[in-house]
């Protein structure tokens, strides 16, 4: 007799976040309007799941300092949603005036990577976090929340299993 399941899904969901995660990173600060077209062009290609931007510090990440103006412009879709990074409650506070209903946490299970990110130790960003989904889910708005680095790290090597799911 065979363990092996046979069953298997027809589903994949996927989240789209290069519109955060890659923008973020680049040297360059694309104009809104231009950021709208690509998320435009991912809703057109099929993604029903598309991380727009992230609500955190202007300084530290420049490149999307319009995370307001972005989410105020994204039209709505059936089936499409968007949803925000927060970091941060004031993070938390703007996505809500720019009309976000649906955000993101992460956390890095790299202490270097978490360090270099967000400027803080894993212990404090889990911390921050309270200010983030509490009031998120007295909205009832949905919220993700994912792990970065849990496989391994360029800063760090191999991440221990342990320590991705403490």
């Amino acid at each position: 007799m065979s363990a092996v399941s046979t069953t298997s899904s027809t589903h994949v969901s996927i989240y789209e976040v290069s519109m955060r995660d890659g923008l973020q990173s680049e040297a360059c600060t694309l104009p809104t309007h231009t950021k709208q077209q690509m998320i435009e062009a991912l809703v057109n290609a099929g993604l029903k799941r598309i991380e727009a931007t992230s609500f955190v510090s202007t300084t530290r990440v420049p490149q999307l300092a319009d995370a307001d103006a972005l989410m105020a412009q994204l039209r709505p879709h059936a089936g499409v949603r968007y949803s925000a990074l927060c970091a941060t409650g004031w993070g938390f506070e703007r996505a809500v005036k720019a009309g976000a209903r649906e955000i993101a946490v992460f956390i890095s299970a790299c202490e270097t990577h978490n360090r270099n990110n967000i400027g803080r130790d894993i212990a404090s960003a889990l911390k921050s976090f309270d200010a983030v989904i509490e009031p998120a889910l007295a909205r009832d708005m949905p919220v993700r929340a994912y792990v970065s680095m849990a496989w391994g790290s360029p800063f760090e090597g191999r991440i221990e299993t342990s320590k991705v799911s403490d």
